[in-house]
């Protein structure tokens, strides 16, 4: 799943229906690719940590692209990236 652009309060509704789209088809491998979204809202962070959390817990592999400083700063501080 490729995010484009900022994701915020305006948004983060929708990635959540989409993470969770993609959560009901129990796929072994989930990536979400956010080398595209130059900011991440702390509630997106805190969605983004949920979606972690429940991969896990169901056994699929979880993880998340990024190659923005400030985004993966952010994603590091909840252990969502490397």
């Amino acid at each position: 799943m490729v995010v484009l652009g900022e994701v915020d309060s305006s948004n983060q509704v929708e990635l959540g229906r989409l993470i969770a789209a993609a959560e009901a088809g129990r796929p072994d491998r989930l990536v979400l690719d956010l080398r595209r979204a130059p900011f991440l809202s702390f509630s997106a962070l805190h969605l983004l940590a949920g979606a972690r959390n429940r991969a896990r817990a169901g056994g699929t592999s979880f993880e998340v692209l990024s190659d923005t400083r400030a985004v993966a700063r952010s994603l590091r501080h909840l252990d969502l990236f490397p």
